[in-house]
């Protein structure tokens, strides 16, 4: 049967080869050494003429079939021959699918067996590096030949540069001969990378890279693949960028560090974290070359001054170009908002109080800086006047307020004739300076201690100011009923006081004893100047008298104006207050004529009664203090005081006039129209009566009754001196209708 087979195949081949030998290509089969497993290859070598591929075929008489193996462009076949033996190599020509032609070559193959032939490389998966060294090796046989390049060792070192095939050709000890397949490889070219682009950036910026010298590109770490890499480093870092060569087996890389620069440590710093509006504050900034800041200036420090709070920001850059920013807020407090009350008008020569409020503490900006929440003025001409207010944070608002003055007018106080900011016995001078003078009314006048809106009069007052001053209970009128207002608000104060001026002179007391009794009346003359040192040229004089309230009866200290050089014909305008809770008695006289006078000697006497039960030998004090003249130019001068003192003895003498004091009665007391004198001794009573200001009203002479008319009086206390056989008592009156 096999037989047979061969025999078809025989007839087939020699069939084909008759009808195509007429057609002229040729074909070459190795022959040389062929056995057993021999391989060797078969390739034509005469092309056909229009032939567009080739197909082959070996056939053997036996019963091997040999393996072929077309090359890719079918000029040639790898032949495996499994047998020994005759092998035809058949070749056919064709055009298409025309066949144009046949060619044969027949072989021997020698029964003795060819040795295995494997070749092995150095370079991974067929794959050659361009310009690297690889090595291909051939075991298995005797000798060694390499196509190309002819090298006769069982191994070639090469250097490819393209991609190519490569055979080797060996012979066992046998002789018998083998081929290998052609090891084929792929030449990768080798590559350049190239980078450009910033190698340096700053922490949270990127630096971009342009990568060149390539096909594609993979960039670690990040696993980019981009000829563009965008690289984002927190820290300094190592790249390396790859070029990818088919199946990576020929590596090409580089690597490229991108240096992180720090962002520069910017702080600020600055001269107050709070601060008043329009506090100007200093903002330093530190940590970096140069700065930037949100109010648009460039240097390391800034001057602010905000009106509210706010914040500022400042952007640094170092010297490797690198940023940051820093920002401080500012906490801004408010200043206080002044609010300033008061006349905004006042009479020239007179004085107004200007308050203020919206702040804690206030210092006003006078002729001297002023502190409190209100000042007296006594402006001359129209003035402003400033207040700065500062508040519980420390911060200061600021206020002005302008005063006009009015020339035509004056603000009077009750009782402060002479205008100097107090109420007491030197007003008294003015009564009588200005006495009978007239002039324009107030409204509503009357004695209550106010400023009060006058009309200016005519002429002036001791201390330069209006003479409407004069008139203290305003009914245009300068007398007697002036004195009222003095009496009731004595020692009151307003807003000025003027300074006085010291010169020589005296006020002293004289006693024809250096003793008193205890439970008695006694008197001390009160002196004006002395035979060596008269007083030349006054018109007035005012003091005060003090005494030791603890050494005499409650109330019984009295004092009364004696005929005197300074009294004009008993006419003199005369004031005395008693403050006996205070040891006080307010005195004042001055005349009203007009003249002035120079003399000395008693103008008065000190009344007091000497307490019951005292120690013997208790020494009771009286000085003079805070005394005053004045002249009819309105000059005024301060008067040295004295003082006297007596020595308390027990008298039974005490007796009889404690018998003429409740021996005398008045009644009713208080009386309205009459009052009636009652008394119960047998001996003839005199009596005067004082108003309160010292002044003699009435007097005359009573055996047992007497009834006194007051339809004349005016309402208010009187003094009634009760005198018989040398003693002598003081009683109260009060009249009220």
């Amino acid at each position: 049967m096999k037989k047979n087979l061969s025999i078809l195949l025989f007839v087939i081949v020699s069939l084909f080869y008759s009808t195509l030998k007429s057609q002229t290509f040729a074909i070459s089969a190795y022959s040389t050494g062929l056995c057993v497993n021999s391989k060797a290859y078969a390739s034509v070598t005469t092309t056909m003429a229009g032939a567009t591929t080739y197909s082959w075929l070996a056939v053997t008489g036996n019963t091997c079939s040999p393996t072929l193996t077309m090359s890719s462009n079918n000029m040639s076949a790898y032949i495996h021959y499994p047998c020994c033996g005759t092998y035809t190599i058949i070749c056919w020509a064709y055009n298409g699918s025309t066949q144009l032609g046949t060619a044969t070559s027949q072989v021997s193959v020698s029964c003795n067996s060819a040795s295995t032939l494997t070749i092995s490389s150095t370079a991974s998966n067929g794959t050659f590096c361009s310009t690297s060294n690889v090595t291909l090796s051939a075991n298995g046989n005797t000798t060694y030949t390499w196509l190309p390049g002819n090298t006769n060792n069982p191994t070639v070192l090469i250097t490819p540069t393209t991609s190519g095939c490569y055979t080797v050709v060996a012979n066992n000890s046998l002789g018998c001969f083998n081929m290998s397949p052609s090891y084929c490889a792929s030449v990768i070219p080798t590559y350049s990378i190239g980078v450009a682009g910033n190698t340096a950036v700053c922490l949270g910026n990127s630096a971009s890279l342009s990568l060149t010298g390539g096909p594609s590109f993979f960039t670690l770490p990040g696993s980019i693949t981009s000829s563009s890499p965008v690289l984002t480093p927190s820290v300094t870092t190592t790249y390396t960028i790859w070029c990818p060569t088919p199946t990576y087996a020929c590596p090409v890389f580089t690597t490229e560090t991108i240096i992180v620069n720090p962002s520069p440590n910017i702080t600020i710093s600055n001269s107050l974290f709070s601060s008043c509006a329009g506090t100007s504050n200093t903002l330093i900034a530190s940590g970096a070359a140069s700065y930037t800041w949100s109010n648009l200036t460039y240097s390391n420090s800034t001057v602010v001054n905000p009106t509210i709070s706010t914040c500022y920001s400042v952007v640094g850059q170092s010297s490797l170009m690198c940023w940051n920013m820093a920002t401080i807020c500012l906490n801004v407090l408010p200043l206080p908002t002044l609010i300033v009350s008061g006349s905004n008008t006042v009479c020239l020569g007179s004085s107004t109080t200007l308050t203020v409020s919206g702040a804690s503490t206030y210092t006003w900006g006078t002729s001297t800086w002023t502190l409190g929440s209100g000042i007296s003025i006594t402006p001359s001409t129209s003035t402003c006047y400033t207040v700065i207010g500062t508040n519980s944070t420390g911060c200061n608002g600021m206020a002005v307020n302008c005063v006009s003055v009015d020339t035509t007018c004056s603000n009077v106080w009750p009782g402060d004739a002479n205008s100097d900011g107090v109420v007491n016995t030197s007003d008294v001078f003015e009564i009588g300076l200005a006495f009978s003078n007239t002039g324009a009314a107030r409204s509503p006048g009357g004695n209550a201690y106010t400023s009060q809106f006058a009309n200016n009069w005519t002429g002036t007052v001791s201390t330069g100011k209006n003479k409407c001053h004069a008139d203290c209970n305003g009914d245009g009128t300068v007398n007697n009923s002036d004195t009222l207002a003095i009496f009731n608000n004595f020692l009151l104060t307003h807003s000025f006081k003027l300074s006085e001026i010291a010169v020589n002179g005296d006020i002293s007391f004289s006693s024809n004893s250096t003793y008193v009794n205890e439970g008695m009346w006694s008197k001390v003359d009160i002196l004006l100047g002395s035979s060596a040192s008269p007083v030349n040229q006054v018109y007035g004089v005012a003091f005060d008298v003090n005494f030791d309230q603890s050494l005499i009866e409650v109330n019984s200290a009295y004092l009364v104006y004696s005929s005197s050089f300074l009294n004009a014909s008993n006419q003199n305008v005369q004031f005395r207050k008693a403050d006996f809770t205070n040891g006080k008695i307010y005195a004042a006289s001055v005349r009203i004529d007009g003249a002035n006078v120079s003399g000395s000697g008693k103008i008065g006497e000190f009344w007091f009664k000497a307490k019951t039960g005292l120690p013997a030998n208790s020494i009771l004090n009286i000085s003079a203090s805070n005394a005053s003249r004045i002249n009819n130019s309105n000059a005024t001068s301060v008067l040295s005081g004295g003082s006297t003192s007596l020595t308390l003895v027990k008298d039974a003498v005490g007796v009889a006039e404690n018998n003429l004091e409740y021996s005398i009665q008045l009644f009713p007391n208080p009386a309205s129209n009459v009052i009636t004198l009652q008394s119960a001794v047998n001996s003839k009573v005199s009596y005067i009566i004082f108003d309160i200001v010292g002044r003699e009203v009435s007097n005359g002479e009573f055996t047992h009754s007497k009834t006194i008319d007051l339809s004349d009086y005016a309402n208010g206390s009187y003094l009634v001196r009760l005198e018989s056989e040398g003693t002598f008592i003081f009683k109260k009156l009060v009249v009220e209708k």
